[in-house]
């Protein structure tokens, strides 16, 4: 029995259909011009396919549209921006929560290390927050309009985030400068791993 596997292979797929006009000429503008976006390809592409398989293939829409989505991206308009970041507020604004972060790392540096968060918040928080906007009228300097007192408490929010970070970085410097005050490193001709744990608890 004779069997014919290029008429099966067409009678499963689709019979060979050359590329369209469209396809080529989109091929050879994307030569010339190599700056055109990835999805505009892709799409016009696709699209040429499309056309030129019209007569072999069923459904054409949910390819295009599967092809878009795979390529498709979020836009900077889709991005949300918090009130509880500084990305939220006008330059002025975030000038003076620049400062106002400042005051709280002193109070946290030369008063109270660790701020209990609802407490620092309607508390320290609040009231260098208030003091900073006082302050920036009293210079005269006129800060955006629809901030303020509206998210007060984002921006005094804001501030006890930044005491977190404070923290953060406070423990880096200590890493760093604890050992050497207090000499804590072995000395070099200790090479057992124990013997330098327990020299470093003793000395601790």
């Amino acid at each position: 029995m004779d069997y014919n596997v290029n008429a099966r292979h067409q009678s499963r797929n689709c019979r060979p259909c050359p590329p369209s006009p469209t396809y080529l000429e989109d091929t050879v503008s994307s030569e010339k011009h190599p700056s055109k976006k990835l999805h505009s390809n892709v799409v016009s592409q696709v699209q040429g396919r499309l056309h030129s398989e019209e007569d072999c293939s069923g459904d054409s829409t949910s390819l295009v549209s599967e092809c878009c989505s795979k390529y498709s991206r979020t836009t900077k308009a889709d991005v949300v921006i918090w009130p509880t970041t500084l990305a939220f507020f006008g330059l002025l604004w975030c000038k003076l929560l620049g400062e106002a972060k400042a005051r709280m790392q002193l109070y946290v540096a030369m008063e109270v290390p660790f701020l209990r968060c609802e407490m620092a918040i309607d508390g320290v928080c609040m009231e260098i927050l208030v003091e900073m906007v006082i302050k920036y009228k009293d210079d005269g300097l006129e800060l955006e309009a629809g901030f303020y007192p509206e998210h007060k408490r984002s921006m005094a929010t804001i501030l006890f985030n930044d005491t977190q970070t404070f923290h953060s970085e406070i423990k880096k410097v200590a890493v760093c400068i604890v050992p050497f005050e207090y000499g804590l490193y072995p000395p070099e001709t200790i090479n057992d791993n124990a013997k330098r744990i327990n020299f470093v608890k003793k000395k601790a």
